[in-house]
Protein backbone atom coordinates (compact mmCIF):
# COMPACT_ATOMS: atom_id res chain seq x y z
CA UNK A 1 0.00 0.00 0.00
CA UNK A 2 1.15 3.53 -0.80
CA UNK A 3 0.58 5.67 2.28
CA UNK A 4 -0.66 9.25 2.48
CA UNK A 5 0.17 9.43 6.20
CA UNK A 6 1.88 7.36 8.84
CA UNK A 7 -0.86 7.91 11.43
CA UNK A 8 -4.44 9.16 11.20
CA UNK A 9 -6.03 10.36 14.43
CA UNK A 10 -9.81 10.49 14.61
CA UNK A 11 -10.92 13.28 16.93
CA UNK A 12 -9.23 16.57 17.80
CA UNK A 13 -10.03 16.87 21.49
CA UNK A 14 -7.28 17.19 24.08
CA UNK A 15 -6.04 13.61 23.72
CA UNK A 16 -6.11 13.47 19.93
CA UNK A 17 -4.48 16.84 19.33
CA UNK A 18 -1.88 16.27 22.06
CA UNK A 19 -0.89 12.95 20.49
CA UNK A 20 -0.74 14.62 17.08
CA UNK A 21 1.62 17.28 18.46
CA UNK A 22 3.91 14.65 19.96
CA UNK A 23 4.00 12.54 16.80
CA UNK A 24 4.56 15.52 14.51
CA UNK A 25 7.33 16.85 16.75
CA UNK A 26 9.10 13.50 16.34
CA UNK A 27 8.90 13.39 12.56
CA UNK A 28 5.78 11.27 12.07
CA UNK A 29 3.53 12.25 9.17
CA UNK A 30 0.16 12.62 10.91
CA UNK A 31 -3.32 13.83 10.02
CA UNK A 32 -6.12 14.67 12.46
CA UNK A 33 -9.71 14.17 11.27
CA UNK A 34 -12.68 15.66 13.07
CA UNK A 35 -16.34 15.78 12.08
CA UNK A 36 -16.77 19.07 13.99
CA UNK A 37 -14.90 22.35 14.24
CA UNK A 38 -13.07 24.40 16.87
CA UNK A 39 -13.73 26.30 19.05
CA UNK A 40 -16.53 24.23 20.65
CA UNK A 41 -18.02 23.35 24.00
CA UNK A 42 -16.40 20.50 25.94
CA UNK A 43 -16.69 19.13 29.46
CA UNK A 44 -13.75 18.37 31.77
CA UNK A 45 -12.56 21.61 33.33
CA UNK A 46 -10.74 20.58 36.51
CA UNK A 47 -6.95 20.68 36.40
CA UNK A 48 -5.63 18.82 39.45
CA UNK A 49 -1.95 18.65 40.54
CA UNK A 50 -1.58 15.08 39.26
CA UNK A 51 -2.69 16.13 35.77
CA UNK A 52 -0.38 19.13 35.80
CA UNK A 53 2.56 16.88 36.71
CA UNK A 54 1.72 14.50 33.86
CA UNK A 55 1.69 17.42 31.42
CA UNK A 56 5.10 18.52 32.69
CA UNK A 57 6.47 14.98 32.31
CA UNK A 58 5.24 14.73 28.72
CA UNK A 59 6.57 18.21 27.92
CA UNK A 60 10.02 17.15 29.12
CA UNK A 61 9.92 13.66 27.60
CA UNK A 62 8.97 14.86 24.11
CA UNK A 63 10.67 18.27 24.23
CA UNK A 64 7.42 20.23 23.75
CA UNK A 65 7.22 22.79 26.59
CA UNK A 66 3.86 24.02 25.27
CA UNK A 67 2.22 20.77 26.39
CA UNK A 68 2.60 21.82 30.04
CA UNK A 69 1.14 25.34 29.80
CA UNK A 70 -2.52 24.36 30.54
CA UNK A 71 -1.36 22.94 33.89
CA UNK A 72 -0.16 26.29 35.21
CA UNK A 73 -2.36 29.36 35.64
CA UNK A 74 0.48 31.81 35.04
CA UNK A 75 1.51 30.03 31.84
CA UNK A 76 -2.11 29.88 30.66
CA UNK A 77 -2.43 33.64 31.05
CA UNK A 78 0.94 34.23 29.38
CA UNK A 79 0.69 31.88 26.39
CA UNK A 80 -3.00 31.09 25.85
CA UNK A 81 -5.01 33.97 27.26
CA UNK A 82 -6.51 35.27 30.48
CA UNK A 83 -9.97 34.00 29.49
CA UNK A 84 -8.79 30.39 29.10
CA UNK A 85 -9.05 29.48 32.79
CA UNK A 86 -10.45 30.55 36.12
CA UNK A 87 -9.05 29.78 39.56
CA UNK A 88 -10.39 26.72 41.33
CA UNK A 89 -10.16 26.82 45.12
CA UNK A 90 -12.08 23.69 46.13
CA UNK A 91 -14.00 20.60 45.09
CA UNK A 92 -17.53 21.06 46.40
CA UNK A 93 -20.49 18.70 46.46
CA UNK A 94 -23.98 19.68 47.64
CA UNK A 95 -26.90 17.33 48.22
CA UNK A 96 -30.39 18.71 47.75
CA UNK A 97 -33.30 16.55 48.85
CA UNK A 98 -36.46 16.55 46.75
CA UNK A 99 -38.71 19.43 47.89
CA UNK A 100 -36.59 19.93 50.99
CA UNK A 101 -34.99 23.11 52.27
CA UNK A 102 -31.26 23.13 51.74
CA UNK A 103 -29.21 21.93 54.71
CA UNK A 104 -25.64 23.18 55.04
CA UNK A 105 -24.72 19.86 56.67
CA UNK A 106 -25.31 18.20 53.30
CA UNK A 107 -22.34 20.01 51.72
CA UNK A 108 -18.81 18.64 51.40
CA UNK A 109 -16.13 21.07 50.25
CA UNK A 110 -12.48 20.02 49.99
CA UNK A 111 -9.96 22.83 49.51
CA UNK A 112 -7.22 22.23 46.95
CA UNK A 113 -3.58 22.37 48.01
CA UNK A 114 -2.93 25.51 46.00
CA UNK A 115 -4.96 27.64 43.58
CA UNK A 116 -5.54 25.46 40.54
CA UNK A 117 -6.79 26.12 37.04
CA UNK A 118 -10.43 25.65 36.15
CA UNK A 119 -10.06 25.29 32.39
CA UNK A 120 -12.23 26.90 29.74
CA UNK A 121 -12.03 23.86 27.49
CA UNK A 122 -13.18 25.73 24.40
CA UNK A 123 -9.92 27.70 24.45
CA UNK A 124 -7.69 24.90 25.71
CA UNK A 125 -8.79 22.37 23.10
CA UNK A 126 -8.34 24.92 20.31
CA UNK A 127 -4.88 25.71 21.72
CA UNK A 128 -3.76 22.07 21.50
CA UNK A 129 -5.12 21.78 17.95
CA UNK A 130 -3.15 24.88 16.95
CA UNK A 131 -0.04 23.47 18.64
CA UNK A 132 -0.31 20.23 16.68
CA UNK A 133 -0.71 22.17 13.43
CA UNK A 134 2.28 24.39 14.22
CA UNK A 135 4.43 21.30 14.80
CA UNK A 136 3.47 19.87 11.40
CA UNK A 137 0.30 17.83 11.85
CA UNK A 138 -2.37 18.19 9.16
CA UNK A 139 -5.72 19.20 10.67
CA UNK A 140 -8.94 18.40 8.79
CA UNK A 141 -12.11 19.75 10.40
CA UNK A 142 -15.60 18.92 9.17
CA UNK A 143 -14.14 15.67 7.86
CA UNK A 144 -16.67 12.95 8.56
CA UNK A 145 -15.58 9.35 8.04
CA UNK A 146 -17.93 7.24 5.94
CA UNK A 147 -16.04 3.95 5.84
CA UNK A 148 -12.97 2.30 7.33
CA UNK A 149 -11.17 -0.38 5.38
CA UNK A 150 -8.65 -2.43 7.35
CA UNK A 151 -6.02 -4.53 5.61
CA UNK A 152 -2.89 -6.34 6.74
CA UNK A 153 -0.64 -3.52 5.59
CA UNK A 154 -2.67 -0.45 6.52
CA UNK A 155 -6.01 1.30 6.77
CA UNK A 156 -8.07 3.19 4.18
CA UNK A 157 -10.38 5.92 5.45
CA UNK A 158 -13.15 7.09 3.14
CA UNK A 159 -14.46 10.59 3.90
CA UNK A 160 -17.89 12.05 3.21
CA UNK A 161 -16.57 13.77 0.06
CA UNK A 162 -15.45 10.34 -1.25
CA UNK A 163 -11.78 11.17 -0.70
CA UNK A 164 -9.74 8.19 0.45
CA UNK A 165 -6.77 8.44 2.80
CA UNK A 166 -4.32 5.59 3.20
CA UNK A 167 -2.44 5.34 6.48
CA UNK A 168 -0.27 2.86 8.35
CA UNK A 169 -2.05 3.29 11.69
CA UNK A 170 -5.30 4.79 13.00
CA UNK A 171 -5.88 6.12 16.50
CA UNK A 172 -9.51 6.64 17.51
CA UNK A 173 -9.70 9.56 19.95
CA UNK A 174 -13.30 10.46 19.16
CA UNK A 175 -14.68 9.45 22.54
CA UNK A 176 -17.99 7.65 22.87
CA UNK A 177 -18.80 8.16 19.16
CA UNK A 178 -15.68 6.11 18.25
CA UNK A 179 -16.13 5.19 14.55
CA UNK A 180 -13.34 2.61 14.78
CA UNK A 181 -15.19 0.78 17.56
CA UNK A 182 -18.26 0.67 15.31
CA UNK A 183 -16.28 -0.53 12.29
CA UNK A 184 -14.65 -3.35 14.28
CA UNK A 185 -17.92 -4.15 16.10
CA UNK A 186 -16.16 -3.87 19.45
CA UNK A 187 -19.38 -3.00 21.24
CA UNK A 188 -21.20 -6.17 20.18
CA UNK A 189 -21.67 -8.58 23.05
CA UNK A 190 -20.98 -5.92 25.67
CA UNK A 191 -23.63 -5.69 28.35
CA UNK A 192 -25.48 -2.37 28.03
CA UNK A 193 -25.41 -0.08 31.04
CA UNK A 194 -28.66 1.17 32.50
CA UNK A 195 -28.88 4.19 34.78
CA UNK A 196 -31.97 6.14 35.74
CA UNK A 197 -29.98 9.33 36.11
CA UNK A 198 -29.31 12.49 34.18
CA UNK A 199 -26.26 14.74 34.08
CA UNK A 200 -26.79 18.48 33.64
CA UNK A 201 -23.91 20.91 33.21
CA UNK A 202 -23.35 24.50 32.24
CA UNK A 203 -20.90 27.38 32.44
CA UNK A 204 -21.93 30.41 34.49
CA UNK A 205 -20.58 33.88 35.25
CA UNK A 206 -21.35 36.39 38.01
CA UNK A 207 -22.56 33.69 40.41
CA UNK A 208 -22.78 34.67 44.08
CA UNK A 209 -20.46 32.85 46.46
CA UNK A 210 -22.08 29.93 48.27
CA UNK A 211 -20.93 31.36 51.63
CA UNK A 212 -22.75 34.63 50.88
CA UNK A 213 -25.96 32.95 49.77
CA UNK A 214 -26.39 30.80 52.88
Amino acid sequence: MMYDYDVAIIGSGISGSMLAAILARNGVKVIVLDAGTHPRFAVGESMVPESAVLLELMAARYDIPELAYPGNIAEINRHIGSSAAGIKLAFSFAWNGFRKEHDIADVVSTPVLAPEAHLFRQDIDAYYVALAARLGAVIRQQARIQAIGIAADGVTLTLADAQQLRTRFVVDAAGYRAPLADALKLREGARPMQANTRSLFTHMVNVDLYEDVI
